[in-house]
């Protein structure tokens, strides 16, 4: 039996009432194409649950009007249009944006004073197999050589801890570590850090270093060069270069080629030089160069670059889905 499930999609248009008009404040754009349109769909029969979000801001005045157009399609293997319904449902739900802030790597810090636990668990359920855990707090060892001898735990180990105090852990691999894992518990029994998921073998949990920048050793006019191994270009890749946190440089990238394509930027001895990658298609094949004023390469970073430095970044959150203001 050939299953054909209907969907409907929208366009909507948001608008609010001032005196006897309406302004428009949001339209989602039209696709003329049949495979292009089908954006947002709902059949919980068919176990198909598609959300189109649309953002927009600055509406200060109460939201009067929602008009709807769209089309409606089947699909059998692929889109094909369809007969729309007398009446179609339609569900307009308002949600916060909710943004925040990157932060640096942050240590694992005890939250407050107490006892904590840590439990070692086995997916195999034959223990560790000479795999074993150090746990440190401040950097000195209260858990040495901590391990799961047998089953699939948990083993049960405890230390003491002040509020504010680094936890790390150190894991040393036996046999079989993509079974192992573990986690750490406050002295309310909450898991604060867990390590090894899936099939992933612990890595311990070490104590991250702020990323530093880079501190420009004269001054003068810096180069900025960017490569690709394959040799296509960055597959919509960008980096943005700051000095002293002010952007010089912004979504730079190479359009095409193996590279170097050249930027410069200037900056003055002892300026803090700081880098953002944002990672297209392949960013594995990325990488770039930084170079003084006498054109001596004072730093790289790729291939997949990770940035240098730490340049605080706005975020925006996904929503809590089915939980809306309004």
């Amino acid at each position: 039996m050939k299953k054909v499930l209907l969907f409907t999609v929208i366009l909507v248009a948001f608008a609010f009432s001032m005196s006897a008009q309406y302004t428009e404040v949001y339209t989602q754009p039209c696709f003329s194409d049949v495979g292009n349109l089908y954006t947002s769909a709902l059949d919980t029969a068919g176990d198909v649950d598609y959300e189109i979000a649309d953002n927009f801001v600055n509406v200060a005045d109460p939201i009067k009007k929602v008009e709807f157009y769209g089309a409606c399609g089947s699909f059998a293997g692929d889109w094909y249009p369809g007969t729309p319904n007398a009446q179609e449902p339609f569900i307009v739900r308002f949600y916060q944006q909710v943004t925040g802030w990157t932060v640096p790597p942050e240590p694992l810090t005890a939250p407050e004073t107490g006892t904590y636990t840590v439990k070692l668990y086995d997916s195999y359920g034959d223990g560790w197999n000479d795999g074993k855990l150090d746990v440190l707090v401040n950097g000195v060892v209260v858990l040495d050589d901590i391990t799961l001898a047998s089953g699939a735990g948990p083993a049960a180990y405890t230390f003491s801890a002040n509020a504010g105090d680094i936890i790390s852990t150190i894991f040393t691999a036996g046999s079989w570590a993509g079974e192992n894992r573990y986690e750490i518990l406050d002295p309310n029994n909450v898991v604060i850090a867990t390590d090894g998921e899936g099939t992933n073998p612990p890595t311990g949990i070490d104590v991250p270093q702020p990323p530093q920048p880079l501190i420009a050793p004269a001054t003068g006019t810096y180069t900025v060069n960017l490569y690709d191994d394959y040799g296509d270009g960055w597959d919509t890749s960008l980096l943005s270069v700051y000095v002293n946190g002010a952007i010089v440089l912004e979504n730079i990238t190479l359009a095409t080629g193996a590279g170097p394509e050249a930027y410069t930027f200037t900056a003055n001895t002892g300026d803090e030089v700081c880098t953002v990658f944002k990672a297209g298609a392949w960013p594995g094949e990325n990488w770039y160069e930084i170079l003084d004023p006498d054109s001596v390469v004072i730093a790289t970073d790729g291939p997949n670059p990770q940035g240098i430095g730490f340049i605080p970044e706005e975020i925006l959150y996904e929503p809590t889905w089915g939980t809306p203001d309004y």
